[in-house]
């Protein structure tokens, strides 16, 4: 069964450690929530607000995350986003927007890891 949250308002929820393997959270507002551990393999968050969330740990595998918004997002890593089925026109967590069909200038992802490992950024 897959659980459809979308357009829900999650802001500041602690999802710890919780199983939200192929949820769909599209367009929901997921800001400054807690999703420390938790099982977000295979979830629809296309669009979602994930500014300031906290993704240490966090399963993002096959996620589709999708012009999300992942501004000063804390805890994600390289291994985290290299998982993920999608980061299209996604809004990185230095705020840089990644090519997509509303950005079509924006930085893919590949140039985009490429030009934070050239700024010294991890």
């Amino acid at each position: 069964m897959r659980w459809n949250l979308g357009n829900t308002d999650l802001f500041e929820t602690d999802l710890s450690d919780a199983d939200l393997h192929t949820v769909v959270l599209r367009d929901s507002d997921l800001s400054r929530t807690a999703l420390c551990g938790a099982n977000l393999s295979y979830a629809d968050l296309t669009g979602a607000d994930l500014r300031l969330a906290d993704l240490t740990r966090a399963d993002l595998s096959h996620a589709d995350l999708t012009r999300a918004n992942l501004t000063d997002a804390v805890g994600v890593s390289r291994e985290q986003l290299d998982s993920c089925k999608s980061l299209e026109g996604a809004t990185m967590t230095d705020g840089q927007t990644l090519k997509g069909d509303k950005t079509l200038n924006g930085p893919t992802f590949k140039t985009w890891l490429k030009n934070k490992k050239s700024r010294g950024e991890d």
